[in-house]
């Protein structure tokens, strides 16, 4: 959208120069977007602050000159920004308008507001709704020499298959979750790594969060996996335990939820 909004503005451009910079500039834009490639935080600062700067220079220096540039804010508003950036545009979009519509016939005036404004709500969506799948597709599975380390996909699929034999069998499973600091997670993985059996899997829920399926012959044998895991864990790391049965499949993001949310080191939920 943002790309498409810089080609009609060089559409309405009257000086060649800048004609040409807006026109060079829209596939400029989309090679910067796939050239990102999780890189594109430090362009939502820095990409909405240069065009509202330009779109605010050309509609308060000559409205007269650039009033298909109005709509140009539709594009910015287009962009992936931290919120504080989003408002500072949204209001330099009401002082845009000001300034260009005293120049429109009297009977479009409220139209041109409202459909500014339905485009301005439209491209916001849009890109919140970007903004909020990179937060969680924005991160890179943990790969070290040695170590199998599964996706949380993975996880689910397992958790339903020892439930189900847990449940069969009478053994004692449990959950392990653990929350890492920055830079801490691949620590964490070796640790993991260490106290779970050849037949258990270790698994990565999200860039800071990993967990295993703890498979025990009794609940006696559980606990003590349990604490030398609780006596090995380093400070800052978060540790969640919860005990295999029916309802945690369905309360797994709720799980990790809390974990992000605890206080303590350590958490033990119990049956659920």
């Amino acid at each position: 959208m943002t790309a498409a909004t810089l080609l009609l503005l060089a559409a309405g451009a009257q000086d060649t120069l800048l004609r040409l910079v807006l026109a060079l500039a829209a596939p400029g834009l989309i090679w910067l977007w796939h050239r990102a490639d999780g890189n594109w935080r430090a362009a939502e600062v820095w990409l909405p602050a240069l065009l509202a700067m330009l779109l605010t220079l050309a509609l308060l220096e000559a409205p007269e000159r650039y009033p298909m540039w109005l709509w140009g804010w539709v594009g910015v508003l287009a962009l992936p920004q931290p919120l504080p950036m989003r408002l500072a545009v949204l209001l330099l979009t009401v002082v845009g308008y000001w300034q260009v519509q005293p120049l429109l016939p009297t009977e479009t005036r409220l139209l041109a507001a409202l459909v500014l404004a339905a485009l301005g709500l439209l491209a916001c969506g849009q890109a919140v709704a970007f903004q909020r799948s990179r937060r969680h597709a924005d991160w890179r599975p943990l790969t070290l020499p040695g170590i199998a380390v599964h996706s949380r996909r993975q996880l689910e699929r397992d958790l339903s298959r020892e439930i189900a034999r847990t449940d069969r069998e009478g053994s004692s499973a449990m959950l392990v979750l653990l929350q890492a600091r920055p830079g801490q997670l691949a620590e964490l993985a070796r640790l993991l790594d260490r106290h779970v059996r050849r037949y258990e899997g270790l698994y990565q829920c999200d860039r800071r969060t990993l967990a295993a399926l703890f498979i025990s012959r009794t609940p006696a044998e559980s606990r003590q996996r349990q604490t030398h895991l609780q006596a090995a864990l380093p400070a800052g790391a978060h540790l969640r335990l919860a005990g295999l049965t029916p309802a945690l499949a369905l309360a797994l993001p709720e799980q990790i939820r809390a974990l992000t949310l605890q206080n303590q080191p350590v958490t033990d939920a119990g049956a659920l």
